[in-house]
């Protein structure tokens, strides 16, 4: 008997048209370490009687309610994860910046709507098997980059409705490369600002709890409260401007944009661009700690107005629409 092994796991997806359904899976990412953290819990209904001293197995425990939930880690190549962001946000809106000149670049940008869509059937090859989860809705998803050394990378935190097992589908990945701390700037208000690590998570507030009687599966997870988006940065303590704009409840703008290397034939640019666009400060927790330089972790929580919500991405690459 063969034992599996983690260098053959890696983690295919599609879009579902009715919620639930599975369907093919036709987008293929490579998970990280640790990354794999999505699985199947079933409850156990057990007789409530005083009878006996002990729990007959055979007629006195059912099988109660299915939960799928848990987490993927991915990090983000220049191409692949699309439809990963247009589950997360709800909605993408893709273009040509120059359909002429540069027939194979494309803009997307995913924005946050009321709805998301229907679902996704996701597929985790873990070698022995693959484990095909249907009914995937992502629940929240954070954004970071832990360190100057390192990759952008994803937390998807997903909700889904039943498990099985099947063959795994022949993987085809991306030749690209993924983006990269180097290639990252954090404005605050206008102002680049020297940044060791940061994170951006969105928390859709899906209802995972959705569950009647005649079943065992929950039924499709909707928003039950208002979208949260939150995040911290840590940056070098070289000014009071930041912690001006906390004490004075300021609204900014935020933006995190990553600039990759050039693609088509004029000056378009591989690009991943983060915006929060009324964002205030929650903490600011400055003090020293040693005789070195001082940083400070900033918190933050993003709001919208009447033209912006929360959370924005803008991806430009050779994804062709639709996604």
């Amino acid at each position: 008997m063969a034992i599996g092994l983690g260098h053959k796991s890696y983690i295919g997806f599609a879009d579902e048209s009715t919620w639930g359904t599975p369907v093919a899976r036709t987008k293929f990412l490579e998970l990280v370490t640790g990354g794999d953290g999505l699985a199947v819990k079933e409850e156990k209904i057990l007789v409530q009687g005083v009878k006996d001293i002990g729990v007959r197995g055979d007629i006195e425990v059912q099988q109660g309610a299915v939960s799928v939930e848990g987490s993927l880690t991915f990090e983000v190549p220049y191409d692949g994860a699309e439809k990963f962001f247009k589950h997360a946000f709800g909605s993408v809106a893709s273009s040509q910046p120059n359909a002429g000149s540069d027939p194979t670049v494309w803009q997307h940008i995913f924005t946050i709507v009321d709805a998301l869509p229907a679902g996704m059937t996701i597929e985790v090859n873990r070698d022995v098997t693959a484990f095909v989860y249907e009914g995937c809705k992502v629940g929240g998803m954070e954004f970071s980059v832990g360190g100057p050394t390192e990759l952008l990378r994803i937390v998807a935190d997903l909700l889904g409705e039943e498990v099985t097992t099947a063959s795994a589908t022949s993987p085809t990945f991306t030749s690209v490369n993924r983006f990269s701390a180097p290639q990252a700037v954090l404005l605050w208000n206008a102002v680049q600002l020297n940044v060791q690590q940061f994170s951006i998570k969105l928390d859709n507030k899906l209802d995972a709890d959705r569950r009647f009687i005649g079943s065992r599966l929950r039924s499709e997870p909707l928003r039950s409260g208002k979208i949260e988006v939150t995040g911290s940065f840590v940056a070098e303590f070289d000014s009071t401007s930041q912690y001006t704009d906390f004490r004075n409840g300021a609204n900014r703008i935020l933006k995190v944009t990553f600039t990759g290397p050039s693609i088509g034939v004029l000056t378009q640019k591989y690009t991943f661009l983060l915006e929060c666009n009324v964002s205030q400060i929650m903490d600011y927790p400055v003090s020293v700690d040693d005789e070195g330089r001082i940083t400070v972790e900033i918190q933050f929580r993003a709001f919208r107005d009447a033209t912006n919500n929360e959370l924005k991405l803008t991806l430009t690459n050779l994804t062709a629409s639709p996604i």
